[in-house]
């Protein structure tokens, strides 16, 4: 059967020698075991990295008017992708021929890279809200980190995952207008059945 295992791009390439946190240590493992037991014929597996980082969260919280702390500079870059290209990406991966990943069982899913600065900037354009005030910079205590990211977005090779059909986004914008346009007015649509739901509880009250 076909195993499809969600990791991230957080995963080292290699075992590293000074482990930047749990999460990544726990991913890399995930993935040798669907390599392993894809060759003993346990499981026909793939592990298909995504790019996971805090950039949701300045999109999500900033359009509902929330505060979002940055640790890093405005001009770090890092690689994103939509809701809807991950599910698409991770039905893609569970579509693909034997054949095809026998020796692509680890793959970097593609995205878009872009800056903090980029993607308020992408805000702006699409929903005429400036939220540069909600997206204050942090302190420092995340730098280490921030620097390894930055060190995996720099390596992160898509050449493989592109050539097997894998597809990103087509970019930053369209993923804010996609947000928009699918979460926010759902999300406002569950919040008016609430408020008809409770207003009627009153009445029957």
């Amino acid at each position: 059967p076909r195993f499809v295992f969600a990791s991230s791009i957080s995963a080292p390439d290699q075992c590293p020698t000074e482990p930047q946190g749990p999460s990544e240590i726990q991913k890399a493992t995930a993935e040798l075991l669907v390599t392993d037991c894809s060759r003993k014929g346990v499981v026909d597996g793939i592990s298909v990295r995504l790019p996971t980082s805090f950039f949701s969260s300045i999109i999500r919280e900033s359009l509902s008017g929330y505060e979002t702390i940055c640790p890093v500079p405005p001009s770090y870059c890092h690689i994103v992708a939509s809701p809807e290209a991950v599910a698409g990406n991770l039905l893609h991966a569970a579509n693909l021929s034997s054949r095809q990943i026998a020796n692509a069982r680890i793959v970097n899913m593609p995205g878009v890279a872009v800056t903090v600065y980029e993607i308020i900037e992408a805000i702006s354009n699409v929903t005429e809200k400036n939220v540069v005030k909600l997206v204050p910079q942090g302190s420092n205590d995340n730098k280490r980190r921030s620097l390894h990211m930055s060190n995996i977005f720099k390596t992160n090779d898509e050449s493989l995952a592109l050539s097997l059909g894998f597809y990103p986004d087509e970019s930053i914008d369209t993923i804010v207008r996609s947000y928009t346009d699918d979460y926010l007015r759902h999300s406002k649509r569950c919040q008016r059945r609430q408020l008809l739901r409770l207003q009627f509880s009153g009445i029957t009250a």
